[in-house]
């Protein structure tokens, strides 16, 4: 009640403002914003009021004719007898308060708080630097910050001389015997020469006649010689005869700031700037630089072959029907795998025959998973090491660069030996099929998975692998790019690809089995407890079963 008081209760209309521009404003807050304006404005104030003196008599000049004199605040002398040489105020002036120039600051005289203190510019003593008298003019002050809360509000005092930051893209042409620096300005349509420097090129250029009429930006007209033909260097691979337009001698009284000038013809025709159609992020670029391992399916150099156990007896599984809802995109995905040869048709009768499992992803799009129950119970177990998570996160913990990349489509990166491919055979409403690739389903494919990305990437250091995710992390950016470049070229030279739809590129912090790995350690990730922090509280016995 008293904040809402104060903010409609102040007269001052700026303060006003600022207090109703900050969310959240706390009494602390609106106390705050209230005393630094209005002691900012009271400062600047007394800065700026000029300094009042009734009368101050100085020490004593000596004229010509040996008289003494006394100035006075009209800039004037007369006599005085009683000065002898010594400073001395008024009487009536000794306990007021006046501008002091050596602090900037009001105050009685003998009271001046730059007193013993020392100049921040040239180091002198008793003044500051605001009262320094040598400082030099083309000092730059300095702009203050001040936070309010949740909002950011600045306050200039007083910026001399800022030298205005030259950020134009110039090129120096080497122009028959004179090099000559042009700026590169998109914005023009000719190449623009002065007649200072034009005059200095030997042999002069024969100059022909302009029809054109030239305006510069702002419309003023500019007159010209005319026009002609230099051989230029533009590069020791690159001279060719550019076209110029040649200055009048008026024209440099008009505007003082002309400067060689090549338009954007000239500057596109020798590749001296380039059109950007999209501006590209640090990610975006490291796909594009390594396109060919994130297209197209993969495959490992070695073929995998199905061991099945010695008393193995096939038995066909009998035909699941497809809902009628997912019938036609199964067929659609059917063909897509036959296109990159994933599945094939089987040519001959098969005594193994499974089932397939479909599984809608979020996309709406469909995955084909193997449902080989009895064959499984036939295939000789590959026993493989599988790293777990105590393994895995010392290696990932306090570190300040991350990559995490996905092996694209997983284990059918894996091809099937002929041998074997006839056991993972299904029906389909395409006819019997049989997968060429390494399905999900089979129970030994997480762990051949895991042995073939040990064996082709287990040996770069500071790489970890766990199935169809391999994490980079490092402590410092060079070490980065350096395993990142290791394992780029290590599935570039084994054709083993990558998907750039999940790539975590360069990152200080990063999601990885569920967990967050940063420079401070591991936390779970939040996206992962959202569910259940959205849970109601249960207000039933029945809602409470729900936990159980």
């Amino acid at each position: 009640m008293i904040r809402d008081r104060i903010v409609f209760g102040v007269k001052d209309p700026e303060i006003k403002d600022k207090l109703l521009t900050i969310s959240n404003l706390t009494m602390d807050k609106a106390e705050e914003i209230c005393k630094t304006t209005e002691a900012t404005k009271q400062e600047l104030q007394e800065m700026a009021t000029s300094t009042e003196v009734h009368m101050v008599k100085m020490k004593s000049t000596v004229n010509d004719k040996g008289k003494n004199l006394t100035k006075t605040n009209n800039n004037k002398y007369v006599k005085n007898k009683n000065v002898k040489g010594v400073y001395k105020k008024s009487d009536g002036d000794k306990n007021n308060e006046y501008n002091c120039k050596k602090c900037g600051r009001k105050h009685k005289p003998r009271e001046c708080f730059a007193f013993g203190k020392m100049c921040g510019i040239r180091k002198k003593m008793n003044h500051f630097a605001v009262g320094c008298k040598n400082k030099n003019k083309e000092e730059k002050k300095e702009v203050h910050e001040t936070h309010y809360g949740e909002e950011e509000m600045f306050q200039i005092d007083t910026i001399y001389n800022v030298h205005q930051i030259n950020s134009s893209w110039t090129k120096t042409l080497r122009v028959i015997n004179k090099n000559i620096t042009f700026k590169l300005d998109s914005g023009s349509d000719v190449n623009i020469i002065p007649w200072e420097h034009f005059k200095e090129i030997k042999p002069q250029p024969q100059l022909k006649s302009n029809k054109c009429n030239v305006e510069s930006y702002g419309g003023h007209k500019i007159e010209n010689l005319g026009k002609c033909q230099i051989k230029c260097m533009i590069s020791p691979e690159c001279i060719d005869n550019v076209e110029f337009l040649i200055l009048k001698p008026s024209q440099l009284h008009k505007c003082k700031n002309i400067i060689p000038i090549l338009g954007l013809e000239s500057c596109v025709k020798y590749d001296l700037i380039k059109r950007v159609d999209m501006i590209c992020s640090e990610k975006e670029l490291f796909i594009k630089n390594n396109l060919d391992v994130f297209t197209g399916l993969g495959k490992f150099p070695e073929l995998y072959e199905i061991q099945l156990k010695d008393n193995a007896e096939p038995q066909p599984a009998p035909y699941r029907r497809v809902p009628h809802t997912v019938v036609d995109r199964l067929k659609i995905k059917l063909k897509e795998l036959l296109e990159k040869g994933i599945v094939s048709y089987v040519d001959k009768p098969t005594d193994w025959l499974n089932n397939i499992v479909i599984i809608e992803k979020p996309d709406k799009s469909l995955r084909l998973c193997l449902d080989p129950q009895h064959l499984n119970k036939n295939i000789v177990e590959e026993n493989y090491p599988i790293p777990t998570l105590d393994e895995i996160t010392p290696r990932l913990l306090n570190k300040n660069f991350y990559t995490v990349l996905d092996l694209k489509d997983g284990f059918w990166q894996i091809e099937l030996t002929n041998s074997c491919n006839n056991l993972c055979s299904f029906p389909s409403p395409l006819g019997t099929l049989k997968f060429n690739k390494l399905p999900f389903g089979i129970k030994t494919a997480p762990m051949v998975f895991q042995k073939y990305n040990i064996k082709y990437f287990g040996d770069i250091q500071g790489l970890t692998i766990y199935f169809d995710d391999f994490i980079i992390a490092a402590d410092n950016k060079e070490e980065h790019d350096k395993i990142l470049q290791q394992v780029i070229d290590r599935a570039r030279k084994h054709n083993i690809k990558f998907n750039q739809k999940k790539v975590q590129y360069c990152q200080n912090k990063v999601k990885f089995l569920g967990l967050l790995f940063n420079n401070k350690g591991m936390s779970i990730d939040a996206d992962r407890t959202e569910a259940i922090k959205s849970l109601k509280e249960p207000t039933s016995k029945k809602e409470l079963q729900r936990f159980y």
